[in-house]
């Protein structure tokens, strides 16, 4: 099969040790915010860090941790951090980290951040907005406008018609959606916009390899935040179902990523929802708070 590179794709990660918990402060109103792209076209949005910016982040909420760039946190000569653990695409490792006293998003603050620090080639953005001080939030990305709406989860969402409402689970802080499934076999989905590309596990390339639900197009080549390359095999599946969302001729990459067995779903089928996916809808929403992804299809307004 012919060789594809797929770069800046493997952009989850989470600190989990020695990280001190953010304290958040009290969310204001519901804020809408105009967004731009980033090289891989993952939505950005204007962050302040210690009152200076705004600098584009990436959002990212397949990320517990906000992440900053190494070039930006020499400019504003952060100090270093706590060592933390780093759970990437390729495994697991050791990361270095910054103070951030204050990291702003419109209004809203996240408070004594001690955010890891990736090398800008990787990383594709001046940080990646995680999820950390969003657990009782609600992030409505909007494609068609270009913005991101942030709203506490206690705020009911005026659902317009069309929209399909997904219930999740919580594990490790993220969302996990059990009501999929592939040609008849379960999966286990994650909303991941800071990935570029849909990620299949292995456990799904297995179940599926005498099935015609899939079908294997090349070999590609992963590339982590931390610069390590994963093989893996791209390819497209037939039909997709989650909860009342129908996706055809999905584009898949297959490779068992260490995502999947942090969340501890490495022996079931599962997949990430990446942004090459997510931008086939108008609006994307994902409450934290009420546990719940909602869909609204392209060409509703």
């Amino acid at each position: 099969m012919l060789g594809i590179e797929v770069p800046l794709i493997a952009l989850w990660m989470t600190a989990l040790s020695n990280m001190q918990q953010p304290l958040t402060a009290p969310p204001p109103p519901a804020i809408t915010l105009a967004t731009a792209r980033d090289v891989v076209d993952r939505m950005t949005i204007g962050v302040f860090v210690n009152g200076r910016g705004p600098f584009p982040f990436a959002i990212d909420t397949g990320s517990d941790r906000s992440v900053i760039a190494r070039s930006l946190a020499d400019q504003l000569a952060l100090p270093a951090g706590r060592r933390a653990t780093m759970h990437a695409m390729a495994g697991v490792g050791d990361i270095a980290t910054v103070r951030i006293d204050r990291l702003g998003i419109a209004g809203r603050e996240v408070a004594d951040v001690d955010a890891p620090v990736l090398a800008d080639t990787h990383l594709g953005a001046q940080g990646l907005l995680g999820i950390d001080g969003l657990s009782d939030q609600r992030i409505e990305m909007d494609f068609v406008s270009n913005t991101m709406t942030i709203v506490p989860s206690t705020v009911v969402e005026q659902r317009e018609p069309g929209t399909i409402v997904v219930t999740a689970r919580r594990r490790f802080g993220q969302l996990i959606l059990a009501d999929a499934e592939i040609d008849g076999q379960k999966v286990y989905v994650i909303v991941d916009s800071g990935a570029q590309v849909s990620i299949g596990n292995a456990a799904l390339r297995r179940r599926l390899r005498s099935s015609q639900a899939s079908v294997v197009q090349a070999r590609t080549v992963l590339t982590d935040v931390a610069g390590r390359d994963l093989s893996a095999e791209y390819g497209t599946l037939s039909q997709v179902r989650i909860g009342g969302v129908r996706i055809d001729n999905m584009p898949i990459v297959y490779a068992d990523v260490h995502p999947f067995r942090m969340f501890g779903i490495r022996r079931q089928p599962a997949l990430m929802l990446g942004m090459d996916i997510l931008r086939s809808f108008r609006r994307v929403s994902v409450d934290f708070g009420n546990k719940r992804v909602r869909f609204l299809l392209a060409g509703r307004r």
